[in-house]
C-alpha cells in the first residue's frame, strides 16, 4: 500500500508533512481504489516537483493487478488501447515492478544522492590519499549526469583500480552497462572488507558474453553481500 515509500521519504527528508491516505476503514471498493489512485498520483506529482524523472510512471501501475483491472473498467483512458483493460497478470507484473523500482530509485536520487558532495567524497573512509583530488574533467558541467553522480562514479573507479591494480584504469560512464558484469561491485566489497571476504567473489565470470553470465555474476555479488552481513 506504499507505506514503505512514505516512511523512506520521511526518513530521508526528516519531514512528516507527507502522509498516506487512511483507507483501512473505507468499505466501498470503488472509493478505496480511487483513494489509492489519488494517493499515488499525489506522490508522483510531489516527487516530480522535487526533480524526479517519472514521466513513464502512471499511478495505476502501482496498484495491485485486481485493483488495476477494476480501475480501468471504471475509468477508461484514451491513451490506452481497448485491449489494455484486459492486460494479463504476467504483463502487468512487469509494468508494476518497473514502476515501483523506478519510483524507489528516483526517491533515493533526489533525497539521498544530493548528500554526496566533494567534501564528503574527500572524507570517505578507505579513499587513498593520492586519489582525493579529482581531475578537472570530472567536475565539468553536464546535462546528463549530476555532480553527485560523478563523484559516486569516481569513488567506484578508485576502488576498482585499488583492488585490480590494472595498468588501464576502468572508466565508468553510466550506472547500467558499465556495472552490469558485477566486477566493480566486487572490487568495492573487497576494498573495504578484504580480498578473501567471500568465496563467491572468486567465482565471478571474467568476460560476460550473455544474460546467463550477467545473471551468474549478480547472484554471486548478492551471495557475497550476504556473507559479509549486508
Amino acid at each position: 500500500d506504499g507505506s514503505q515509500l512514505y516512511e523512506l521519504i520521511q526518513y530521508l527528508t526528516g519531514k512528516s508533512s507527507l502522509t498516506k491516505s487512511k483507507l483501512g476503514d473505507v468499505k466501498s471498493k470503488k472509493e478505496r481504489i480511487a483513494g489509492m489512485y489519488k494517493q499515488y498520483n499525489d506522490l508522483i506529482r510531489l516527487l516530480k516537483e522535487n526533480g524526479a524523472l517519472l514521466n513513464t510512471i502512471r499511478p495505476e501501475f502501482l496498484l495491485k493487478y485486481q485493483e488495476f483491472s477494476y480501475y480501468l473498467k471504471q475509468n477508461p483512458m484514451e491513451y490506452l488501447a481497448p485491449s489494455s483493460s484486459r492486460i494479463n497478470e504476467k504483463s502487468f507484473t512487469y509494468l508494476s515492478q518497473d514502476a515501483w523500482i523506478t519510483l524507489f530509485f528516483q526517491i533515493m536520487k533526489i533525497y539521498y544522492l544530493g548528500r554526496v558532495t566533494l567534501k564528503s567524497y574527500k572524507s570517505t573512509p578507505g579513499m587513498p590519499i593520492d586519489k582525493l583530488n579529482l581531475p578537472d574533467y570530472y567536475m565539468e558541467p553536464s546535462n546528463l549526469i549530476s555532480q553527485s553522480e560523478v563523484l559516486l562514479i569516481r569513488w567506484m573507479e578508485v576502488h576498482y583500480e585499488t583492488v585490480r591494480h590494472t595498468a588501464h584504469p576502468r572508466r565508468i560512464s553510466n550506472f547500467e552497462e558499465d556495472l552490469r558484469d558485477g566486477h566493480v561491485f566486487a572490487a568495492i566489497i573487497q576494498s573495504y572488507v578484504g580480498a578473501n571476504c567471500s568465496r563467491a567473489l572468486s567465482q565471478l565470470r571474467g568476460q560476460c558474453q550473455n544474460e546467463d553470465d550477467y545473471t551468474h555474476n549478480c547472484k554471486k555479488i548478492l551471495e557475497a553481500m550476504g556473507d559479509i552481513g549486508l
